[in-house]
């Protein structure tokens, strides 16, 4: 499956079972995110923070216009029409609330294994990775995340006991919507249907 010109390699969801977060869907590419593959920059930036919202494949990135960013540094690229326009990239928080703000598509918060560039994601590239790694194959790729957690050191510290992660062995993962931030993962069991995506 590709994403943003790299290829989706395995996904889980941090079910945050230790805190009070929501759950984090966490995808590893097989290389790291870049922002050259999200230039040219293209189109017109949003009317509220003059960010230009750059899709690649199912991912975006954020270029927010402006000269000076505190604790940011800004870049001189290239837009499709020739111009130049200065500016930095976006944390990926700052994306999903310009494009909650403007009414459009309201993206996926996701994490990147992989170090790099934190994209968001489009709705329909969020199931399409669920489906795949994390609904397709359960005894896979999500099991074996949370059978490390449940076994590892650092888990038996965050929680009370080893059954708070049996709910997470053999999840069927949906992506409900959430008033904060976009749709989240859900345990099928624990979602309110009328609001899965």
């Amino acid at each position: 499956m590709q994403v943003a010109n790299r290829t989706v390699t395995d996904a889980f969801v941090d079910w945050n079972v230790n805190c009070a977060n929501s759950p984090d869907l966490w995808v590893q590419f097989d290389d790291q995110l870049n922002t050259k593959d999200f230039l040219p920059l293209t189109g017109e930036p949003t009317d509220n923070r003059e960010i230009y919202v750059q899709w690649v494949e199912g991912a975006a990135l954020g270029f927010q216009v402006g000269e000076s960013f505190e604790n940011r540094r800004t870049y001189t690229v290239e837009h499709e029409d020739g111009h130049e326009v200065t500016g930095t990239w976006t944390y990926d928080h700052t994306l999903r609330s310009e494009l909650k703000a403007a009414d459009e598509i309201q993206p996926v918060k996701c994490r990147v294994v992989n170090r790099g560039q934190t994209p968001v994601l489009s709705v329909e590239t969020a199931i399409e990775i669920v489906a795949r790694f994390l609904n397709e194959d359960r005894s896979n790729t999500g099991t074996s995340y949370w059978d490390w957690k449940r076994d590892n050191h650092d888990w038996r510290k965050a929680v009370a006991n080893r059954e708070q992660v049996t709910p997470y062995l053999d999840a069927y993962v949906v992506l409900q919507e959430d008033d904060i931030g976009g749709p989240i993962p859900q345990l099928l069991e624990d979602a309110d249907i009328t609001t899965v995506v």
